[in-house]
């Protein structure tokens, strides 16, 4: 467990009347749970250019990673935390599965998604229905940030002044999964920064000085273009195995269709959607004509 307080304006006299209640029994249930840590690293690498109106930091669990951690059978997500900061307005869990018909990657339902998201109100969301990643899937975190009207880069790590990107999926069977990260590679990122006209204040060799990036005069796409087309460095630990490939964001043969809600099923109770409606128009009827 971790517990966080972050006061910026030293305000006294604050008193934490938080806790929690723990529950014991004799009688295991038939499968541990887990919580599998993943997002993108902690580092100032993190970089979300000023006066953004959107901005991703995108994560990546590589098929590498889940080849060889998960079981077999593979893993049943039934929940999940999002979390950025306060400059996170959106996040969206997606899920790849390799698929020939698909030149490689079919992009499957997403795992979960928060486009209207609250750093103020974080909650686990129970999934409407338990997802399965296999050995060989791939899942990649999308973060959403605005920063109009911020003054100066924003930067990953751990102050809620600053950004995170992460993802916290609560699964069954349990297994040793213990965390997987990803981040642009620092050459790229070097390298994209070394080609600005303040350059070479910025980057000394394999170093970047931070506090000089407020100086810069951002092109947020050119920015976006750099980050989502670079080399990522993505880790992962577990079972025994710790894994690090360079990569790039897979390339998807089958993007994802969101069924059209008002001609699918809207209930896992097989009720359509149009039927209700003309259900209620006909109890609005029979309500009109008795009255």
């Amino acid at each position: 467990m971790e517990l966080h307080y972050d006061n910026p304006a030293m305000i006294s006299g604050t008193v934490d009347s938080s806790g929690m209640r723990m529950y014991y029994t004799s009688t295991a249930r038939e499968y541990d749970a887990g919580i599998l840590t993943f997002g993108h690293d902690i580092t100032p690498d993190q970089i979300i250019p000023p006066n953004a109106k959107s901005f991703t930091t995108t994560a990546i669990l590589t098929g590498e990673c889940t080849e060889a951690i998960l079981p077999e059978d593979g893993i049943r997500v039934f929940g999940n935390f999002l979390h950025t900061h306060v400059v996170g307005h959106g996040l969206t869990v997606q899920h790849f599965r390799k698929n020939p018909e698909c030149d490689v990657y079919e992009e499957l339902e997403p795992i979960d998604r928060n486009l209207q998201y609250d750093f103020n109100y974080q909650q686990i969301t129970h999934l409407k229905r338990e997802v399965v990643i296999k050995p060989g899937d791939v899942v990649q975190l999308k973060c959403f940030y605005g920063t109009e009207g911020v003054d100066g880069v924003t930067l990953g790590g751990l102050s809620t002044r600053n950004e995170m990107c992460f993802t916290f999926l609560v699964y069954y069977p349990a297994v040793d999964f213990q965390i997987a990260i990803s981040r642009i590679e620092s050459s790229a990122l070097r390298d994209y920064l070394k080609s600005l006209p303040s350059g070479d204040q910025i980057v000394n060799g394999t170093e970047i000085d931070y506090s000089k990036l407020n100086t810069v005069d951002w092109d947020v796409d050119k920015f976006q273009e750099t980050v989502d087309e670079s080399m990522q460095g993505a880790f992962c630990r577990g079972e025994g195995n710790a894994i690090y490939r360079v990569t790039k964001f897979p390339e998807i043969g089958c993007p994802y269709i969101a069924p059209d809600q008002c001609t699918t099923e809207a209930t896992e109770d097989g009720v359509v959607l149009r039927a209700s409606v003309a259900l209620l128009l006909l109890l609005s009827l029979l309500a009109a004509t008795l009255g």
